[in-house]
């Protein structure tokens, strides 16, 4: 029997902890551990945690300080399951979901990665449900629509061909891994069934909220594109690169207009950069009411390399 790794990091969820736990001691299956890597909670998430463990020796929680993707990472190199599961400390796995892995990846050894369905639900209630989606597992369902990377289940191969999540990228990085597979053509399949119930809170939108988190995570989504056109770029067909080149163009636009409404120069200014990387004719007239800010040498520079159709470092 195939041993299954759940990997969940957490900080401060005491409020929802207990559910995440609940939906993976639910599974029944008796191959199975859940580590919980911890980011310093303070809200009494910890000894929760700690207690659980107690009654329920397949959970193991560890410690790391560091970002999301970190955390990942360390869940992922002290996991020991063939299959590899990630579980937000808010959302719940559907019940069954083990057993439906176990069978797909026993009876087809060549594949990689398993996608299911997204159960959205609001508040404490999964019956609550407000939409269900069926992710592609294909450059525009990655790349130009929400990833649900959370229903992506993937043998512990794929670590030896793609490796980690790249921690340059935070929260970013699960996306980023999971473009790693597309460009190394992993084999993948469907199962047609809800596997994840992801909720909606009035935290779970906190890195909208912050708008200056939300821009810092656009450039770090900005800089995978342009990996992406460049480094990956002859493992990528063209309608491969004009999805990215679609989604770049968009989310450089999106950030430097508001990072402009925001009066934050320096942050509109790092999102032209890399429109004009990958766009030649990037409209640097965008810049022109943070002229005064950023100094009139800078935007000529920009104009002058723009002109040149040179790449900007």
């Amino acid at each position: 029997m195939l041993r299954i790794s759940v990997i969940t990091p957490t900080l401060n969820r005491r409020k929802f902890i207990k559910q995440a736990l609940d939906s993976v001691s639910r599974q029944g299956y008796p191959e199975l551990e859940h580590i919980v890597v911890d980011d310093g909670s303070t809200d009494g998430t910890v000894e929760f945690i700690e207690n659980y463990s107690a009654e329920n020796p397949h959970v193991k929680l560890l410690k790391s300080k560091a970002s999301f993707s970190h955390q990942v990472n360390v869940g992922l190199r002290n996991s020991k399951g063939d299959v590899l599961v990630y579980l937000a400390d808010d959302d719940l796995l559907a019940d069954g979901l083990f057993y439906t892995l176990a069978d797909v990846f026993e009876s087809q050894p060549e594949l990689d990665v398993v996608s299911g369905g997204v159960a959205i639900f609001r508040g404490d209630d999964i019956s609550n449900i407000v939409k269900i989606v069926y992710p592609e597992f294909s450059y525009r369902g990655l790349v130009l629509h929400s990833a649900y990377e959370s229903s992506r289940f993937v043998r512990r191969k794929v670590i030896h061909k793609v490796g980690v999540l790249d921690e340059r990228y935070g929260a970013a990085a699960h996306r980023e891994w999971l473009l790693r597979m597309l460009v190394q053509r992993l084999n993948f399949t469907y199962v047609k069934r809800i596997c994840y119930y992801a909720r909606e809170h009035e935290l779970s939108g906190s890195l909208k909220s912050d708008v200056f988190k939300h821009l810092a995570f656009t450039i770090d989504h900005l800089d995978i594109w342009r990996r992406y056109l460049t480094v990956h770029s002859k493992k990528l067909d063209e309608s491969a690169q004009a999805i990215i080149r679609q989604r770049a163009y968009r989310d450089a636009l999106w950030g430097t207009r508001l990072a402009l409404k925001k009066r934050d120069y320096k942050l509109a200014l790092r999102h032209v950069k890399y429109g004009t990387l990958i766009f030649p004719h990037f409209p640097l007239t965008l810049l022109k009411h943070g002229a005064k800010s950023l100094g009139r040498r800078t935007i000529e520079r920009l104009q002058n390399r723009q002109k040149a159709k040179k790449v900007l470092p």
